[in-house]
């Protein structure tokens, strides 16, 4: 009688066990939230420092483009960007000088001119850069081909 009694208990919990079991590995038809899978969150921004003449560059839509060329604008020389970001590909966020270190305060230190732009919309486009002095053709020019893909 008393064995009788812990089989049943003993079936019982089995069952009870395994149902629940069985019940947990259930799909839930009532999610609806689409699956999410790939990139996700932020993409760190691309950089390229001093590029030769040329440089491809594969960028995903949304992320940001970061050039930095060595310049010196005390010699009256300015990088600036002559076409390929106003094509609706890339755009033109922000431009600015950012002088090497200079502990003993001297005159005529270079540094980098720093651009940076996004990239707006798929497509293909080339950045097109000439270092020159106001007024002047440029004497130095740079073309990077950019990819923009989609994201």
């Amino acid at each position: 009688m008393v064995g009788a009694r812990i089989m049943k208990r003993l079936v019982s919990s089995l069952l009870l066990g395994a149902g629940l079991f069985v019940g947990g590995c259930a799909v839930n038809t009532l999610n609806t939230d689409p699956e999410v899978r790939g990139l996700s969150g932020q993409i760190s921004p691309q950089r390229l420092t001093d590029p030769a003449s040329g440089s491809e560059v594969v960028l995903s839509q949304g992320n940001q483009l970061i050039l930095e060329l060595r310049s010196n604008p005390t010699t009256g020389y300015m990088w600036s960007v002559l076409s390929g970001a106003d094509t609706g590909v890339m755009s033109l966020v922000s431009e600015d000088y950012i002088g090497d270190d200079n502990p003993r305060g001297m005159v005529g230190v270079g540094g980098q001119t720093v651009f940076v732009f996004n990239a707006d919309q798929v497509g293909e486009t080339t950045l097109s850069l000439g270092y020159a002095r106001s007024g002047s053709t440029p004497d130095d020019a740079l073309d990077i081909h950019v990819s923009v893909i989609p994201r």
